[in-house]
């Protein structure tokens, strides 16, 4: 039995976790796979100690545990505080057993990795013999392999996310009810004032809460050098194909780095397999990542640098396997766009690639476009209407979609649980020429946010109808230089005259495209108007039409009016298969009389009646939707551990939900 730990060893615990995942980081080269899903594991478990660390006190978790083991009618100790301190501690105590003997098979096998240049990091990696005998070795305290490490590791995870689900829940209630108590108490105290004083008594306001989202540590690791894929570079003439099978460089994150690709063609006697033009590519200070729309998935890096003619260019990256492209876009295309928004931040810059929210507490960095530019010489004009007014648009320079995620500003940190704006914006650019009629009034730009509802139809085979959008004018500053964002229009509608059937096709094809990426990512990740009730990591769901191997699963909980709508969502852990689902009050029930144990009966609630989405990527990296109204027939966690925590957090949410006086059905 571990010997309990207290709530402050747990930042100890977090590092030693993040010390070990980084042995295991750059020792997987040449080690096996196994080794790449523990690293995995131990960098969420990680994450998963430091936020319990910052959000949980002993009294939170100790009250909120009492309450949920008094829902299930289990025997209390007489002193329920202490009890529940205990068993918390217990369970940082297995935690911290198991860490403490990672740490002590990496100092055992690890050897300090020489570095060439002295200024980088000296860290340990893997020694050669631990790589060729590492099934012998005894990774757990009971002598077990990767794959029992890795099933415990899971476990400290989970139990950590759902004690964190608990306590969150009933912070959030607590802190609703004082608000509450206190706004009745405001509002006696105005009447009396008010009758006193003979002043007319105005309507009460309501008062919102928001309660505040916790920000587990961003952690990514550096891409496995092993995954190949196509790299091109833009020319005049179009792509142009430099070396079909190229990954990473080790070294490219390296400040001054002078290579971002190798080559690992393979080798043709009496041939040098290596494509030294991919090899002679680099990052420039203004190189930018971002992800381009539509069928298989491609990313531009933009203007890099080409040692072999010192010229400026962007490369294009196509057939990353399918498996990888998370990842890939998650320690490669995020990073490198973070790193250059923190960049143009501290230099003043602002531009389409990056650019402060309107509030100013956020940068919009670009996510992904549409390549529709050259669509813009085909537009004849565009007729803004509103109601019963309408405006003519003529001289269209050019046409722009994009998508933006936001970084907290001044930390170049993501939005936790989110995907990006949930519009994209559609820009129509118009020519400033003195002798036009926009010239003239110095109109220099009109902006559309395109949301997943939003209506587009088209007319008369050339032109396109977008209906019901925010419409935004931007026209020239003083300088002639910048744009100044002169109003903003509710529901508006849009027509695009097109010159020809076929551009007008295109054009509609791109904005549908669009479309359905935003309501993929509103399957994907929560809303701005959801929060995260449970969160947990199972290693397979199943059901009759997939099976989810390393799998995470989020309940979300969105607040309308007096009721709440919950959401399931379950992502695989490469983001190639996405199932959303409604969750029914039943779900929350406490119904026992099916003749099943709570977690079967939970499953049952889950898939009857209850609309649900699937999204699947299928090669070359395209995705599917299809949507199932009457969800599934089972759901199986193919564990007892999973569906035991699984039940636990839905309690935990019926909990908060009686805490917040609303009756569950």
């Amino acid at each position: 039995m571990a010997s309990p730990v207290s709530f402050g060893d747990v930042v100890a615990m977090a590092k030693i976790a993040r010390t070990v995942a980084m042995a295991f980081t750059k020792g997987r080269k040449s080690a096996p796979a196994e080794f790449r899903e523990v690293e995995n594991q131990l960098y969420s478990l990680s994450a998963a100690l430091s936020a319990f660390r910052d959000a949980a006190c002993p009294s939170d978790v100790s009250t909120q545990l009492s309450a949920l083991t008094l829902s299930t009618s289990t025997p209390q100790p007489e002193d329920e505080a202490t009890g529940q301190n205990s068993t918390i501690a217990g369970m940082l105590g297995n935690c911290s057993e198991t860490l403490k003997h990672l740490e002590k098979i990496v100092d055992k096998y690890g050897v300090i990795s020489q570095q060439s240049d002295p200024q980088r990091s000296r860290l340990q990696r893997w020694s050669q013999d631990l790589v060729r005998n590492y099934k012998k070795v005894a990774w757990t305290t009971e002598a077990g392999d990767l794959a029992t490490l890795r099933s415990q590791l899971m476990v400290h995870t989970n139990s950590l996310d759902l004690v964190l689900g608990i306590v969150i829940n009933s912070r959030t209630a607590r802190i609703e009810d004082t608000l509450k108590q206190s706004s009745e108490r405001l509002e006696e105290i105005y009447r009396w004032w008010a009758e006193n004083m003979r002043v007319p008594v105005a309507a009460p306001r309501s008062v919102v809460v928001v309660p505040q989202q916790l920000e587990p540590e961003n952690i990514s690791s550096p891409l496995p050098p092993v995954v190949t894929f196509e790299v091109y570079v833009e020319t005049l003439q179009g792509p142009r194909l430099v070396c079909p099978e190229a990954s990473l460089h080790d070294d490219w994150r390296e400040s001054g780095s002078s290579q971002l690709f190798s080559c690992q063609c393979p080798a043709v006697k009496g041939k040098d397999p290596r494509h030294r033009e991919v090899e002679a590519i680099a990052l420039s200070p203004i190189s930018f990542a971002y992800r381009l729309l539509g069928g298989a998935r491609s990313w531009v890096v933009y203007k890099t640098l080409g040692h072999a003619n010192n010229v400026l260019a962007s490369a294009i990256v196509k057939g990353v396997p399918i498996g990888d492209i998370a990842e890939f876009e998650d320690t490669f295309v995020q990073t490198v766009s973070t790193l250059q928004a923190k960049a143009m931040q501290g230099l003043g810059l602002s531009n389409v690639l990056v650019h402060s929210s309107p509030d100013s507490q956020h940068l919009r960095v670009l996510n992904f476009r549409a390549d529709i530019m050259t669509l813009g010489s085909f537009v004849d004009t565009v007729t803004l209407t509103v109601g019963h007014r309408s405006l003519l648009r003529e001289n269209i320079d050019n046409l722009s979609m994009v998508h933006y995620r936001e970084l907290l500003s001044g930390k170049g940190t993501p939005r936790i649980g989110s995907g990006g704006l949930d519009y994209a914006e559609v820009g129509i650019k118009y020519r400033h020429d003195e002798e036009s009629d926009d010239g003239g009034n110095g109109v220099a730009r009109n902006e559309l946010q395109l949301k997943r509802n939003t209506t587009v139809r088209t007319e008369n085979e050339v032109n396109v109808v977008l209906k019901g959008v925010k419409c935004l004018e931007y026209k020239m500053d003083g300088t002639g230089k910048g744009e100044t964002l002169v109003g903003a229009i509710e529901q508006t509608e849009v027509t695009f005259h097109m010159m020809t059937t076929e551009s007008a096709k295109l054009l509609y094809q791109k904005l549908e495209d669009m479309r359905m990426e935003l309501f993929i990512l509103s399957l994907e990740y929560p809303q701005p108007n959801e929060t995260v009730a449970l969160h947990l990591q199972v290693t397979q769901v199943q059901c009759e039409e997939i099976c989810i191997a390393d799998a995470e699963m989020i309940i979300t909980r969105n607040r309308l009016g007096d009721g709440d709508k919950f959401r399931l969502i379950i992502l695989s852990r490469n983001r190639c298969t996405i199932l959303s689902q409604i969750l029914s009050d039943t779900f929350f029930a406490d119904d026992t009389a099916r003749g099943v144990g709570k977690a079967e009966a939970a499953k049952f609630k889950l898939c009857v009646a209850s609309p649900t989405w699937l999204v699947q990527m299928e090669s070359p990296g395209a995705r599917k939707v299809y949507h199932y109204p009457n969800g599934f027939r089972f759901l199986n966690f193919n564990s007892v551990h999973a569906e035991k925590m699984f039940e636990l957090g839905r309690m935990s949410i019926s909990l908060s939900r009686h805490a917040d006086g609303e009756t569950c059905v």
